[in-house]
């Protein structure tokens, strides 16, 4: 079963890619401005390993307040060990199973079922974050988000998930007992799903819950480190001279496709960001089909993030 859904996910974004280039949203000629920008292009590359040390740093630093004995150097390996893999597993979320995988093995026996709040727990703080910036992101743009009903959904779902998350970890904090003996009645396959995800967040919730220091010492490290990795996009608009497109529309529309990105529907989001972008772009700078190419920026990150 599972086999086969990774054989659906990978059709279905050989379809979105198929698609965009059949449409021209993605084009090559434009593709091929950006090897004469070699300067910008280091730069980029420089910017995103600058993000993958901070981003594993703050991993590093759940992982130590758990008193684990994993040095920063392994888990900056086993951090960037995850996003290779996120290239090719479902959803932008896969590479955390390979992470949890090869953590195991650092840690002793008894702490394998703690060590994997960690990842959960720096997942979750790297969302929200991401989530903040691109509802605040929408706001500066509310003269258009406002008037445009995808947009004003947009706003409205992530609006949401910022409330959501923390009021998901006051409720399992409290009722996780009540919920997991509701939930154990069952037998069918999803909620036993369910029962697995509500046990491991309980788990997560509990480790950190007399962690907060630190917890949001790391979201704040986040935010700076979601914004440092905006910047790329920004030097990839400077690459393909596109003055058509505002700065407040390329990191809103940057921001929230990454937030896409994360759906699980094709392997490491392949196709999802891209048309995502470029239904963002057209949607926040009103331009015509024909002139709009945000998928150019976007899928110029994934391969420049994959070298």
């Amino acid at each position: 079963m599972k086999q086969l859904n990774i054989i659906i996910k990978v059709l279905i974004s050989i379809i979105i890619l198929y698609l965009l280039f059949y449409l021209n949203i993605i084009n090559i000629e434009t593709i091929a401005i950006i090897k004469n920008n070699l300067i910008l292009i280091i730069s980029t590359i420089f910017i995103m390993f600058c993000v993958l040390f901070i981003a594993s740093y703050k991993w590093w630093l759940l992982i130590s307040s758990m008193n684990y004995n994993v040095p920063f150097k392994m888990s900056y390996h086993l951090y960037v060990t995850g996003i290779f893999y996120n290239i090719f597993m479902p959803g932008g979320a896969g590479g955390d199973i390979v992470k949890g995988f090869y953590l195991f093995r650092y840690v002793k026996s008894s702490q394998r079922t703690g060590a994997l709040s960690t990842i959960i727990v720096d997942r979750l703080i790297g969302f929200h974050a991401l989530l903040l910036i691109s509802f605040f992101a929408l706001i500066l743009k509310s003269d258009i988000t406002f008037s445009d009903i995808f947009l004003k959904i947009f706003l409205f779902l992530i609006f949401t998930a910022l409330l959501m998350l923390p009021v998901l970890f006051f409720i399992i904090l409290k009722f996780s007992k009540i919920i997991l003996t509701f939930l154990g009645k069952f037998k069918n396959r999803i909620m036993k799903k369910v029962f697995e995800l509500i046990t491991k967040l309980e788990l997560a919730f509990l480790s950190y819950k007399n962690k907060l220091y630190i917890c949001f010492k790391c979201y704040l490290i986040s935010i700076f480190n979601h914004l440092l990795f905006l910047g790329c996009f920004l030097i990839i608009a400077d690459i393909l001279h596109n003055d058509m497109i505002s700065i407040s529309t390329i990191i809103t529309s940057s921001s929230l496709s990454l937030v896409t990105n994360t759906i699980p529907i094709t392997p490491g989001g392949i196709g999802i960001g891209e048309s995502s972008f470029d239904f963002l772009v057209k949607k926040l700078s009103n331009l015509s089909d024909n002139i709009a190419f945000g998928s150019i920026f976007f899928i110029t990150y994934r391969v420049l993030f994959s070298i």
